[in-house]
């Protein structure tokens, strides 16, 4: 299964264009080196960001690859990717109608925000583990 959420990955691909044009233009222009060194910097980030969104969550029986979010409501930042193998996910609880709780085998929890509750769906299908029955609000 390949997920990936459209909206994000145009916010990032604006979050690294215009940083890095803005690069581009101002070492043109005469400014100090460190703006256009700052912005490149801040481009880099969002391509970096913009890659990890358009690569999307991948999920198969033998684990799940997906963006890192900082902060997974938001979805914003993005540090590259993460990847769980299937033996360190313990269960898997819906939370609401797009995010799901991934519980691994060390305690903690990594919480995933998918395009839509279709998305949700089929990640549960994919990955395969138990789901908590008292907990699945699908």
């Amino acid at each position: 299964m390949i997920a990936r959420s459209w909206p994000r990955c145009a916010i990032w691909f604006c979050f690294s264009a215009i940083p890095l044009l803005g690069a581009l233009t101002s070492s043109n222009s005469g400014a100090t080196r460190e703006l256009p060194l700052a912005l490149g910097i801040v481009g880099l980030f969002g391509l970096q960001g913009f890659l990890a969104e358009f690569i999307g969550m991948r999920a198969d029986a033998s684990g799940a690859s997906f963006p890192r979010r900082l902060l997974p409501p938001l979805g914003i930042p993005v540090f590259w990717r993460t990847r769980l193998p299937a033996t360190s996910i313990s269960r898997v609880d819906p939370v609401d109608r797009r995010m799901v709780r991934v519980f691994l085998t060390s305690g903690d929890f990594i919480d995933l925000l998918l395009a839509d509750r279709r998305q949700k769906e089929k990640f549960l299908r994919e990955v395969g583990v138990s789901v908590s029955p008292g907990r699945c609000r699908v």
